[in-house]
């Protein structure tokens, strides 16, 4: 989806402004950030952003149908949506029954603004980096599985686990473990 290239300074910049919208939103520790994107800056910014505020992002498959991103969103207990404004028919079909939604934020790919939506670039350009928090290795990332068997379920994963299972296999793959 595009060319686009940021330096990291960018990517943290634009990732705690996103950051601070979120905390504005009432977004705090544990809560739950639905990410519905294509693999874009912005996709990563909002996992960035969630990880700042020591919530919990969501990766969400952007080719789930709305009744089953409805069934993730329920059951993650998610209270924003990050999403790609072409996936705006089925993130309106998934919200409408859910009453925990805080808000939906579009990413802009040319679509037009889903009714309610926020649009992701003006919260960026509307507010300060977020301050620097201590973070912890038990802080959560929920990875949901898309299974053919069943509906989609949830798999919480602590920092630190992630962290060593995926130094374990570098190290493994550099002959060092």
């Amino acid at each position: 989806r595009g060319q686009r290239r940021l330096q990291w300074s960018e990517l943290d910049d634009r990732a705690s402004r996103f950051a601070a919208a979120l905390a504005e939103l009432g977004v705090g520790r544990e809560a739950k950030v639905a990410i519905v994107a294509y693999n874009t800056p912005e996709h990563l910014e909002a996992v960035f952003a969630a990880y700042k505020l020591r919530a919990c992002p969501i990766n969400l498959n952007f080719r789930y149908r709305a009744d089953e991103l409805t069934e993730v969103l329920d059951d993650s207990e998610s209270e924003v949506v990050v999403f790609h404004g072409s996936l705006a028919e089925q993130v309106d079909a998934a919200r409408a029954p859910l009453s925990r939604l805080r808000a939906v934020v579009q990413i802009d790919d040319g679509s037009t603004l889903l009714n309610g939506a926020l649009r992701y670039e003006d919260l960026i350009e509307a507010h300060h980096p977020a301050r620097r928090i201590a973070r912890s290795g038990d802080d959560v990332q929920l990875l949901y599985t898309g299974g053919t068997t069943g509906l989609p379920r949830g798999v919480m994963y602590r920092h630190r686990d992630a962290v060593e299972m995926n130094a374990f296999a570098a190290y493994s793959l550099a002959n060092l473990a």
